[in-house]
């Protein structure tokens, strides 16, 4: 009703002074365009980051299983040098000569020559 008071003027104040709708879509595109490109870049670093976090897990494991097996490896080695002290403490005490063969204590082989 306020436009017949007014006049045609009015209307023409009014459609002036309103917003430009067109605009506004426009404007609404480009931010959603927008919105979707950073969700997008979100979720990729998100899941670059999930796989290298899966990855560093991954790799964790094999190194601890590399080391588990490196440690286990070194305790038999200590287990073996061990024995073998021993047994070459044991086979001096009795003169190198445990019962049979070997030439007592003028045994000696030559590894160059291989010459006993």
């Amino acid at each position: 009703m306020r436009f017949a008071v007014q006049g045609l003027s009015g209307i023409e104040d009014f459609m002036r002074s309103s917003p430009d709708m067109g605009e506004v879509a426009q404007k609404a595109t480009a931010l959603e365009g927008k919105g979707r490109i950073l969700d997008t870049a979100l979720r990729s670093q998100a899941g670059v980051a999930g796989i290298q976090g899966n990855t560093a897990a991954v790799t964790g494991e094999l190194l601890g299983e590399a080391e588990a097996a490196a440690g286990r490896d070194q305790m038999w080695g200590s287990i073996f040098r061990t024995a073998g002290q021993v047994g070459g403490s044991a086979i001096s005490k009795f003169g190198g000569n445990l019962g049979g063969g070997g030439g007592g204590d003028n045994y000696y082989y030559d590894p160059v020559t291989g010459i006993y």
